[in-house]
């Protein structure tokens, strides 16, 4: 029978393996969070008596970001999707204000997240979308790319709340953090006046040569779990 003191100890250093699994040296998180599980099934322990342990997960706060994912008048409608779909699975929410753009609500940390994954992510869209084809045709393609990518993120997600040792993105999720996020905007946000959406057309084959690329968008970045 393990004493009280080393058991500490070990629920400490899980809680240090959880933290290096969020470095920006992929080898390094995941050797990090591959020795986190292994400990934690060995010891039949729980992710969240480990962080608090090593203090690595603070209650934050949810607060309203001051700087908008995407300021603009009119948003893109696929903008407005990628954007709400990295916020969900951060446990995030978006509101789009008339004439400021698309407002961001969570704790820092996740929408730290939410902004890391946004650039990544939308950097590889430009990457390998295609050129000169036209606005219907290009929107309809982010929108199909971001429908899978949406979809993947889903499968990551039931992985995670099926084991409470993997989490969405490789960071410590738990999921009262989106009812948190909920009761604050109820709490806290007024009437807002909905901004709008550029409109657009669907080219419906370059939707689905979209849904098709998406596949191919590299979802870890360090910070993730692909």
């Amino acid at each position: 029978m393990i004493n009280k003191d080393a058991l500490l100890a070990i629920k400490e250093k899980v809680a240090k393996l959880l933290a290096l699994s969020q470095s920006n040296n992929e080898n390094e998180a995941a050797i990090a969070l591959t020795r986190a599980q292994k400990i934690i099934l060995e010891y039949k322990l729980s992710v969240a008596e480990c962080l608090a342990c090593g203090n690595t997960f603070t209650d934050e706060q949810i607060i309203k970001d001051g700087i908008p994912l995407v300021a603009a008048k009119k948003v893109a409608l696929w903008q407005s999707n990628i954007c709400q779909v990295l916020a969900l699975h951060n446990d995030c929410k978006i509101l789009n204000y008339h004439g400021i753009g698309l407002v961001i609500f969570g704790r820092d940390s996740d929408i730290q997240n939410v902004r890391a994954m946004l650039n990544y992510t939308i950097q590889q869209l430009w990457n390998i979308a295609p050129k000169k084809m036209g606005r219907v045709y290009s929107d309809s393609w982010y929108l199909g790319a971001i429908y899978t990518i949406g979809k993947r993120l889903d499968e990551m997600r039931k992985v995670a709340l099926k084991d409470t040792t993997i989490t969405s993105f490789g960071l410590i999720k738990l999921e009262e953090q989106s009812k948190k996020v909920d009761t604050f905007i109820n709490k806290t946000v007024g009437n807002v006046i909905p901004g709008k959406e550029s409109s657009t057309s669907i080219d419906n084959h370059a939707w689905y040569r979209g849904m098709k690329d998406g596949k191919n968008i590299n979802l870890h970045n360090g910070n993730t779990l692909s």
